[in-house]
């Protein structure tokens, strides 16, 4: 039991590192996003879109990181 509350903490601090930060950001500051996204993609629309597909992956791959359910395949995708 100990271990298992000790891999959940740890996996709790690497997703606190990350998720707060860009996540919420995208929500409060939206337009504020898909302003810098537009300075890569001349489309609004396409800007937006590319901002709410990039908050989805960050919440999900957030989750799984904390189930555990893809820990390792995260972890590899990250470090490309």
């Amino acid at each position: 039991m100990l271990s298992i509350c000790i891999t959940f903490g740890i996996r709790l601090m690497l997703v606190l590192l990350f998720l707060p930060f860009s996540a919420l950001d995208k929500v409060l500051e939206f337009g504020n996003a898909v302003g810098q996204a537009r300075k890569a993609i001349a489309s609004r629309k396409l800007a937006t879109i590319m901002i709410v597909i990039g908050f989805c992956v960050e919440v999900v791959m957030s989750a799984a990181v904390l189930t555990g359910v893809a820990d390792g395949s995260v972890a590899i995708s990250a470090g490309w």
